[in-house]
C-alpha cells in the first residue's frame, strides 16, 4: 500500500500538480473559459485611520470630512497631525473591502461619508468610506492560486476520464468475494 502510495503521488505529482503551476498557457486559457466564476462583489473603498492615541485621531478626524470631499489629501492629515516625522502616529490603510472583509465595517454600514471614531482592542479609529464600487472581473494574478487549483481539479477530472477510456475496468468477482 505505502508503494502504491508513493506511485500515485509521484503520478499525480507529474501529471497534475505540477503541471498546472508550470502551463501558463494552459492556466490563461482555463481562467479565459471559466473567468465568470472569479469575480470581485460590491466593494467599497475606505481609508482607515487608527491610532492608541486619542488626541491624535480627534485631530485627524477634525481633517476627515474635508478628506472625504477631496479638499485634503489622507497624507496631507498624517502630515499635520505627525509632527515628528521620525515616526507615525496614525496608521492609515487605503483599501477596497467587500462584505465581511472587516466586521467593524459591516457593522456601521457602507454609505459614503466619515464614520463615527471607534474604540476596538485599545485602538482608536474611523473610516471615511468613498464610495462603492459595482461588481467587476477580478484579474488572473488577482486569482491565480485559486485559478491554479481549479485548474488542478480540472486537469485531474480529465486525466481521469482519459484513463478510464484507455482501460477497462473488470471485476472478478471470486477474487472480489475472497476478500
Amino acid at each position: 500500500e505505502y508503494h502504491d502510495g508513493i506511485l500515485l503521488f509521484n503520478l499525480m505529482e507529474d501529471k497534475i500538480w505540477s503541471e498546472a503551476a508550470k502551463d501558463s498557457v494552459g492556466l490563461e486559457k482555463f481562467y479565459q473559459e471559466h473567468k465568470d466564476q472569479y469575480k470581485w462583489g460590491e466593494r467599497v473603498r475606505a481609508f482607515v485611520f487608527t491610532s492608541v492615541n486619542k488626541s491624535d485621531i480627534d485631530e485627524a478626524y477634525k481633517l476627515a470630512q474635508d478628506c472625504f470631499s477631496d479638499k485634503v489629501k489622507w497624507p496631507d492629515i498624517l502630515n499635520k497631525v505627525c509632527k515628528d516625522s521620525a515616526k507615525t502616529c496614525i496608521n492609515v490603510t487605503d483599501t477596497l473591502f467587500e462584505k465581511g472583509d472587516n466586521t467593524i465595517l459591516d457593522s456601521i454600514g457602507w454609505n459614503p461619508g466619515v464614520s463615527n471614531i471607534i474604540l476596538k482592542d485599545g485602538k482608536f479609529g474611523f473610516f471615511i468610506k468613498k464610495g462603492i464600487s459595482a461588481p467587476q472581473q477580478k484579474s488572473l494574478s488577482e486569482v491565480k492560486g485559486i485559478c491554479i487549483a481549479d485548474y488542478q481539479a480540472y486537469l485531474e477530472k480529465e486525466y481521469l476520464a482519459q484513463l478510464h477510456k484507455s482501460y477497462k475496468i473488470t471485476i472478478h468477482e471470486k477474487v472480489l468475494n475472497s476478500i
